[in-house]
């Protein structure tokens, strides 16, 4: 498993995401990093999300541009 750079909802080509559990509705969660203030953090993407949503300081980040994903 590697940590690749993707924006705009992307999956690289040639590459399978890691799935990392579900929403509370069923949808399907990956997993994935994203920088916020300098600070590298673990997160949750779905397509439905249009990017990813990372934890900071209490509350959920949403990041459209320039995340990695598992």
């Amino acid at each position: 498993m590697e940590i690749v750079r993707t924006k705009d909802r992307l999956i690289p080509p040639g590459r399978k995401v890691i799935q990392g559990g579900y929403e509370e509705d069923g949808t399907v969660l990956f997993h994935n990093v994203a920088t916020i203030d300098g600070v590298k953090l673990p997160g949750k993407t779905a397509t439905r999300l249009g990017g990813c949503n990372v934890p900071f300081r209490g509350q959920e980040y949403p990041v459209r541009d320039n995340y990695e994903i598992l």
